[in-house]
């Protein structure tokens, strides 16, 4: 707040004109209710979120399945012997509020939610990238760099695309948007990452959210397709910016540097892959197939979903 008084009475009267994207309620936090929340939450949310809205959003804070991101222990991961999808990450539960807010968005077609899941999504990134790091035996050379999780996938080329889970025609033009598509621009905007698109949908089907898990399973096998067209444009992109290679480190032993510099001649395009729900994972398991199925080079696939049911 501006040190002024005259700065102080314009600013209160500045926050006085904002509403709550929720319940249109006037927006005002206190510096106790702002200190007392997560301190991972995107500060930008609570220009958008009264505190009564913010206290119901459901995070997700603890994750006990490692592949799929779920806040209690994952029956479907567990009787799921291969996946072509590395993990997921996931930020709320779908609970019913979330289901609402959601279907704001994506059925009624309300632009601001938009900006709001993004920013409550936004948080995501910097676990599945801690995620990759991990993978690629990379943890101590980053927690050595004392740089910030999204600042070394910056600096040292971590991911090379954002791409998105795609919709029907059909539905795009009884939307006029993909929701799973406008969350991935504003991934790759706070990740400073290209997005392309790799995948299309080859056919629309009967809304996956009124299948049993059973059938959506059975549907989803053959309904995304990617080919070469779709990787013209990341192979491009590979050509001008190629991933950095991990320097060694003093503070690194000679076996963790001998293991990083392995994993860093082996290390695969690394793509992140957006949709807005994770459910039973049949969705994005198909494209993350049908990307393998089409790739000129090695793939890692993380997925990043703004929830898990």
């Amino acid at each position: 707040m501006p040190s002024s008084t005259q700065n102080k009475w314009l600013w209160w009267l500045t926050a006085r004109k904002r509403h709550c994207h929720r319940c249109h309620n006037n927006i005002s936090h206190n510096s106790y209710e702002r200190s007392n929340h997560y301190p991972w939450i995107d500060r930008r949310l609570y220009d958008l979120l009264c505190a009564p809205c913010m206290a119901n959003i459901p995070w997700i804070t603890t994750v006990q399945c490692i592949r799929c991101g779920r806040a209690q222990v994952c029956q479907d991961c567990h009787y799921r012997k291969a996946s072509a999808l590395r993990c997921n990450r996931s930020a709320v539960r779908y609970t019913d509020e979330m289901k609402q807010w959601l279907s704001t968005y994506k059925f009624q077609g309300d632009a601001r939610y938009r900006e709001l899941l993004a920013y409550m999504q936004s948080h995501v990134y910097e676990q599945v990238t801690l995620q990759l790091v991990r993978d690629q035996g990379l943890y101590e050379h980053w927690q050595a760099s004392r740089l910030t999780i999204r600042t070394y996938a910056k600096q040292y080329k971590l991911w090379q695309v954002v791409t998105a889970v795609p919709i029907s025609e059909e539905r795009l033009l009884e939307r006029g948007f993909n929701q799973a598509q406008q969350l991935a621009l504003k991934i790759a905007e706070y990740g400073e990452l290209p997005f392309i698109e790799l995948l299309r949908r080859q056919r629309d089907s009967i809304k996956l959210s009124s299948k049993k898990k059973w059938e959506r399973v059975s549907t989803v096998r053959q309904l995304y397709i990617s080919d070469s067209s779709y990787w013209l444009p990341l192979m491009g992109v590979l050509m001008q910016s190629p991933s950095l290679s991990i320097p060694d480190q003093p503070s690194i032993n000679l076996q963790q540097r001998a293991s990083n510099q392995q994993a860093s001649s082996r290390t695969p395009i690394n793509i992140l892959l957006i949709d807005d729900v994770y459910t039973t994972g049949s969705t994005i398991e198909a494209c993350s197939q049908a990307i393998i199925n089409c790739s000129p080079s090695e793939v890692a696939i993380y997925g990043l979903t703004w929830a898990r049911a």
